[in-house]
């Protein structure tokens, strides 16, 4: 008995893709855009906007609930699995990093611990992720070694 396969390797049309990746780009610009708009709210208007999001999620709730527990015949709302098409078989370049540049991310770790807490404490806040990236950069790099 031979089952039926369902190909799972689903690709888009070049043209689509390309149309695809400039929608993206477009979106993560206007996303941007808001993020920095939203930056200079004083801090009662975003606590406004939070009460009023929470507003509308809690009505929504409410009336899901209402309607389910009403014992009409009709279904308004069901569940159903997301089914998700890969669009582009994307390709992840790591860089590649020299024993020098690892050298320089070390002796720059190193000078960071031999500052004093407030001045590391200054440099962290404007550069959050700044440890983060040197540990991934670290990791990338031991990777490297493996193959």
């Amino acid at each position: 008995m031979k089952k039926n396969k369902i190909n799972s390797s689903y690709e888009l049309p070049r043209i689509v893709q390309k149309a695809l990746i400039k929608l993206d780009e477009k979106m993560i610009a206007f996303s941007n855009y808001l993020q920095r708009k939203t930056n200079d709210f004083s801090s009662g208007r975003k606590k406004l906007f939070l009460l009023f999001f929470s507003f509308v999620v809690v009505c929504e709730c409410a009336i899901l609930i209402f309607c389910s527990l009403q014992n009409s015949g009709t279904i308004t709302y069901t569940v159903s699995p997301i089914k998700i098409i890969p669009l582009i078989k994307q390709r992840t370049v790591q860089p590649i990093l020299s024993d020098k540049e690892l050298r320089q991310i070390q002796e720059f770790k190193f000078y960071l611990d031999s500052l004093r807490a407030e001045s590391r404490d200054s440099l962290f806040k404007v550069r959050p992720h700044l440890a983060d990236s040197m540990e991934f950069l670290e990791t990338i790099y031991q990777k490297q070694l493996k193959k």
